[in-house]
């Protein structure tokens, strides 16, 4: 089936369910909040459209449409966002660990051209950092004016990962020749279910509906029982997304988050509950269960992470050539030998690759700035369970986005260079610590006419008005 046929059949079914809460106050929120909206909209089409030449650019061949409309989109933002930034002659850095590394992992990687194999690549790559931390700031700037943009752009986020994962089962129903990818083995879960229109990888695809469900859960757990058929949508297409994907890892995030908020929402007798549930289900479904664990896989496929160690083990040959400064940014993995199957195209891991392309210096940065999220994350969940409920279930949003991003990036690369997650984890970041600095600035405000609203937010004006 044509492409845009599959596009239009999938945006078709996601108007519908949109007209269901919390779907349809996130969507509002998506399309009100302008900041946003003009960052993420164009690049959305240019993520999502499909590329028939997966071929990693190289020195001296043709850039194509995409990448150049990606040159002209990212110069505009630059532009756009410096003036807007400096034209307040007030401007200071949010008061963030996660900002302040990145800033410095982003001039750094910049640098790293003056070595790169590849210096215009290493540059432009570094520059597309840049941008996205502007955009970050821009949007945090909004939050010091208006607090609730910074729960409008977390419901944007989050109907971004529900579009996706909802119009990729459409495609994988409707272009079960596009959708479904098969890596010539045997059994369940041999096949890996991508996104057709718009295009998204299998993992990242499995990392959104790991996201979504948690999310839908999250709400589920929740004391409130509004729009429970709209959390319980959230939690079927999660996990429908987060099954027929096939990522390991992203199951595993989905269970260790699941876990922490039962536990941070203190619903002790379901954590005590699930676990005769889990053994059960376990000892019933054993062999299935562990045919889907193994896909097919010889032992040794499985016990190398579908190969991955292999390509960790020919990258950090490679570090130690450079190990201090790697060969810089972006492509310096890339003149990695492996083996005899010719260069790596990837290393699927962001902390290997960051070290091989920016040595242990650019490894400590993006490492810490990892660690720094998570720790931003638990520490606004902390101060907003104390402080008010709904601040907390709008954290927890946030929460499920960086712990499941940061848990991924151990088999793929991820937030070091742009990509979904890197925009993902950056409005995280600022939502979060808008609502850290918010707590600690006005506590008393709070419960009474905070301007944050719940994990049952709808979004929309009509929906802020009837809350207060």
């Amino acid at each position: 089936m044509n492409k845009l046929y599959v596009f239009l059949i999938g945006l078709t079914v996601l108007m519908l369910i949109s007209r269901v809460q919390p779907m349809r106050g996130w969507l509002y929120d998506f399309i009100s909040q302008k900041q946003f909206f003009w960052f993420m909209f164009p690049l959305l089409l240019l993520f999502g459209w499909p590329i028939e030449n997966l071929e990693s650019f190289r020195d001296n061949t043709n850039l194509g449409w995409q990448r150049y409309a990606r040159i002209v989109l990212f110069i505009g933002f630059f532009f756009y966002y410096l003036l807007e930034i400096t034209r307040k002659s007030r401007f200071r850095l949010p008061a963030s660990a996660p900002v302040v590394l990145f800033l410095i992992y982003g001039v750094y990687a910049g640098i790293s051209a003056v070595y790169s194999p590849e210096p215009l690549q290493t540059a432009w790559k570094a520059f597309e950092l840049i941008v996205v931390l502007l955009f970050g700031l821009r949007l945090y700037e909004g939050y010091q004016m208006r607090p609730m943009n910074a729960v409008a752009d977390t419901n944007a986020i989050a109907y971004i990962a529900f579009t996706l994962c909802l119009m990729s089962i459409v495609g994988g129903f409707v272009a079960p020749e596009h959708a479904w990818l098969d890596f010539g083995m045997q059994g369940i879960g041999a096949r890996s279910m991508a996104g057709v229109a718009p295009s998204v990888n299998p993992n990242t695809l499995g990392q959104l509906g790991s996201i979504v469900f948690l999310v839908g859960f999250a709400r589920l757990l929740s004391s409130d029982t509004s729009h429970r058929l709209g959390s319980t949508i959230l939690v079927l297409v999660g996990l429908a997304t987060l099954f027929l994907a096939y990522s390991r890892t992203s199951i595993v995030a989905t269970l260790v988050v699941a876990v922490l908020l039962m536990f941070l929402m203190r619903k002790f007798s379901l954590v005590v509950l699930s676990v005769p549930i889990v053994a059960i289900l376990s000892l019933l479904f054993a062999d299935s269960f562990l045919v889907y664990l193994a896909r097919g896989q010889s032992t040794e496929q499985f016990t190398s992470l579908s190969g991955r160690t292999y390509m960790w083990e020919a990258a950090l040959e490679g570090w130690r050539s450079s190990p201090w400064f790697g060969h810089g940014f972006f492509v310096g993995h890339k003149y990695v030998q492996l083996g005899y199957r010719g260069f790596l195209e990837t290393t699927d891991n962001t902390y290997v690759e960051t070290l091989v392309n920016l040595g242990i210096v650019g490894f400590s940065l993006i490492s810490l700035f990892a660690f720094s999220a998570v720790l931003l994350a638990r520490n606004t969940l902390s101060l907003a369970l104390r402080a008010d409920r709904k601040l907390f279930s709008s954290s927890v949003v946030l929460m499920s986005f960086v712990v499941v991003i940061v848990i991924r990036s151990l088999t793929a690369s991820s937030f070091q260079v742009l990509h979904y997650n890197l925009v993902f984890f950056m409005v995280s970041i600022m939502a979060l610590t808008s609502i850290r600095n918010g707590i600690r600035k006005y506590p008393r405000q709070l419960g009474t006419n905070t301007p944050s609203v719940a994990i049952d937010y709808v979004g929309g004006k009509a929906a802020a008005v009837a809350k207060r």
